[in-house]
């Protein structure tokens, strides 16, 4: 077999046939369980909800929580689900923009503000944050994530927000003052 051990973040996985003459599976294993291609191109995310959560782009994947007795799902291109070390979740629909990252921003669609900070903080050192009175705020646009400065400017300059900073290091949304 191929096999990928994913022990935190987020992967995007595009399969190629196998060069070996007895067809070995792509399988990406985590805590969770395992995903295995099935000729295809898909995401596989440890999130903080404490779920592994999986995105197909192209043809499909196996899902097969860690647990024996759980039963194993199959999604299609165009869905998504989570899953647990016991159990997965019904798929839904993909998310059109969920391997965003890939390309070097990330889109957002009536997103929690807190959600797409968490998701800007993966790719900037130190803290970055927002305060519990803006994190619902759902906000809409295209964020780089090669330069964090720039997208934080672009959701200032769009929503009622501020930035409070420390050092360059450490920086939190919050609401604009009056």
């Amino acid at each position: 077999e191929r096999l990928i051990l994913l022990r935190a973040g987020e992967i995007l996985v595009t399969t190629a046939p196998d060069p070996q003459r007895a067809p070995r599976p792509l399988r990406v294993r985590s805590r969770h369980g395992t995903v295995q291609a099935l000729g295809t191109r898909f995401t596989v995310h440890l999130a903080d909800d404490g779920l592994c959560h999986v995105t197909v782009q192209e043809r499909a994947v196996r899902l097969q929580p860690l647990d024996s007795d759980a039963p194993s799902a199959q999604l299609q291109a165009g869905q998504q689900a989570a899953f647990s070390s016991s159990a997965t979740q019904p798929p839904t629909s993909a998310d059109p923009f969920a391997a965003s990252w890939h390309e070097g921003g990330l889109v957002a669609l009536d997103m929690p503000l807190g959600q797409l900070i968490d998701a800007l903080a993966r790719y900037r050192p130190g803290y970055l944050g927002c305060s519990a009175e803006v994190a619902g705020m759902l906000v809409s646009g295209a964020f780089p994530v090669d330069d964090t400065d720039r997208a934080l400017a672009a959701l200032v300059s769009r929503f009622p927000l501020q930035l409070r900073t420390r050092t360059r290091y450490w920086v939190e949304v919050q609401a604009r003052s009056s």
